[in-house]
């Protein structure tokens, strides 16, 4: 048998939500977060895939086998670029409350709706049309971990 190595990135979004590991269409168990996990799966080609609730990752096809442990790391889309990072973090609301700030002052500008439509537009296309690439299940070489 062989066996893959699962290790899973702390992030705030999805700390109470576990995700589930599949191989081959079965899920062979499921990973919580900043956790690493390693499991034994068949040897030879197989496809892997990580699902949190109705949001995937897209399949993987790796070769396994028991001569050595395949490393996998799991991150969601807030993770992947600093721009993510930036739009779902604590720091847009802080940037959308000076802004309106400002804007109120400076231009009698009051519509804080507005400023909040680029990040909700942002965070509903990954959970509508891009809920197959929320997750990211990538290999990861020895010398990267």
């Amino acid at each position: 048998m062989a066996k893959i190595k699962i290790q899973r990135s702390s992030e705030y979004n999805n700390k109470m939500r576990s995700i589930q590991l599949l191989v081959d269409g079965k899920q062979i168990g499921v990973i919580g977060d900043g956790e690493t996990k390693e499991f034994t799966v068949k040897e030879g080609q197989r496809i892997l895939k990580a699902k949190i609730d109705w949001c995937s990752s897209p399949e993987v096809l790796s070769n396994v086998d028991s001569a050595e442990v395949k490393h996998f790391k799991i991150e969601s889309f807030a993770q992947r670029s600093q721009l993510n990072k930036l739009l779902n973090s604590v720091y847009l609301v802080l940037i959308i409350a000076v802004l309106h700030f400002v804007l109120a002052r400076t231009m009698d500008f009051y519509y804080m709706a507005i400023l909040l439509l680029p990040p909700f537009i942002f965070m509903l296309y990954y959970l509508t049309m891009a809920r197959k690439k929320y997750l990211t299940l990538k290999e990861i070489d020895d010398g990267i971990r």
